[in-house]
């Protein structure tokens, strides 16, 4: 995709992110949409309605809402769909955002929530809906063409147990302080955690006397995108809940 293409669709984050607060957004057009959407929407929970079943779907949004509040965990953990867990949430002042590629119509379960926006994506011509489906989830539509190639939006595997997989061998295969430093910002349970923080951490633990030492220890992760590092600060780490959970397993087996 084009320099100018990406600047001008990351130039519109911020208008999107206000529509988002009263609307559901369907984006269309040709190309793979799903890095550019991290990219706008970094802390969105992202499924796929081609290739997960609607159990998969709603077991991802019921633990991405326990990762992210011990409070509204409480209260969605017996919720069995998703009108219920809307209902147990209550009202948020900032909508939780599902960013759904391959959009179901069907799924008439999601239409008028409170606490959750709708980012879809249609990735085909078939596609069929009516103006009364459009006005039933408060869609509002979105060119997002990217001319990328498409990945997982339009196969018909679940690329993120392959995902998972490819990060496991990762940590199967570097020296054990790296794991062990992994384990410790995995168990913060948190999208983000500060360097300092696993500094002081694993410092004792690892006999490490700098922050540059916890750089070089996850330097590997950051090489295949398990993690990155925000600001020179902030590790962020970059796995699905699915990915965490199959690595989170496999340093308890290593280690």
């Amino acid at each position: 995709m084009g320099s100018d293409l990406v600047d001008f669709h990351l130039s519109c984050k911020k208008e999107l992110n206000v529509l988002a607060r009263s609307f559901n957004i369907l984006f269309y057009g040709y190309g793979s949409k799903t890095a550019l959407l991290r990219k706008m929407f970094p802390s969105a929970i992202y499924l796929n309605c081609k290739i997960m079943s609607r159990r998969e779907i709603l077991a991802e949004i019921m633990e991405a809402v326990r990762h992210r509040s011990k409070l509204e965990a409480q209260e969605v953990s017996k919720a069995p769909t998703i009108r219920e867990i809307d209902e147990a949430i209550g009202s948020r002042k900032e909508k939780y955002k599902l960013v759904m590629a391959n959009f179901d119509f069907g799924m008439l379960e999601f239409s008028s929530l409170r606490n959750f926006a709708i980012l879809g994506t249609v990735e085909g011509i078939g596609i069929r809906f009516s103006l009364e489906d459009v006005e039933r989830f408060n869609f509002i539509f979105r060119d997002l063409t990217t001319f990328e190639p498409y990945e997982e939006e339009a196969m018909g595997i679940h690329l993120r147990t392959t995902r998972a997989e490819a990060s496991s061998r990762v940590v199967r295969n570097v020296p054990r302080n790296s794991r062990l430093v992994l384990k410790e910002i995995l168990s913060c349970n948190a999208d983000a955690v500060g360097l300092g923080e696993i500094f002081e951490k694993v410092k004792r633990k690892l006999f490490l006397t700098s922050k540059t030492s916890v750089l070089s220890m996850i330097n590997e992760f950051i090489d295949h995108g398990l993690l990155k590092i925000r600001n020179g600060s902030e590790i962020v780490v970059c796995m699905s809940l699915g990915e965490r959970n199959e690595v989170a397993g496999e340093l308890d087996q290593m280690d």
